[in-house]
């Protein structure tokens, strides 16, 4: 993979794979990544939870550590970057409380937030239905007990009402930080990620 991909502008990074746990071989493996590319670093998120080996990864990344845990953490460690691998899973009414994990991201620099998990819906059609887990006999299944998976955009890549609290934790813009002597009822300034533009009528 690292071959097929290392040209590709896409690339930021590379990773030793997902909830394999930790050891030897995916520290061996690492190294053979940096060798290969030195010029990218290296993620393994299994650190977390077998910390041997912490040369593994250039990164410090978690799986869904509440927010106060992300603090407290970054407040005792900053010899790392810290990611949030999956950190919002878009099952059902989640991809709540966003905006706790962004203020971190602004507040401490070595914090570079987190990836939605589902971000696209795993429903399959058949007769014209679409169907979840559970639906064709399969065990185990997301929809035993009741439950049912509908995470994140629909199949059709239809945004659910419940990401417009991603889209506006996301959003760009952060009027909060406007310099106010510039503000007046015909401008005001606002300020983009750390771009500063004036925007006059709006």
């Amino acid at each position: 993979m690292l071959q097929r991909d290392k040209n590709h502008p896409a690339i930021i990074m590379w990773s030793c794979g997902n909830e394999s746990g930790g050891g030897e071989t995916l520290y061996e493996m690492s190294n053979l990544l940096g060798k290969w590319d030195p010029t990218r670093p290296i993620h393994y998120e299994g650190v977390s939870l077998d910390p041997r080996y912490p040369d593994t990864t250039d990164i410090r990344s978690t799986m869904y550590w509440p927010a106060d845990r992300v603090e407290s953490y970054l407040q005792s460690h900053s010899d790392k970057p810290c990611i949030q691998v999956e950190y919002a899973h878009a099952m059902g009414n989640s991809c709540g409380s966003l905006e706790r994990y962004i203020r971190l991201e602004e507040q401490y620099p070595q914090y570079q937030g987190g990836f939605i998990w589902d971000w696209i819906d795993q429903q399959l059609e058949k007769d014209g239905f679409l169907h979840y887990g559970g639906d064709f006999r399969e065990r185990p299944s997301y929809a035993e007990n009741g439950k049912i998976t509908y995470e994140g955009f629909g199949p059709d890549e239809s945004a659910p009402d419940r990401l417009s609290g991603a889209r506006r934790g996301q959003w760009n813009f952060n009027a909060a930080d406007a310099i106010t002597p510039y503000m007046t009822p015909q401008a005001c300034v606002l300020r983009c990620q750390t771009h500063w533009f004036t925007c006059g009528g709006l």
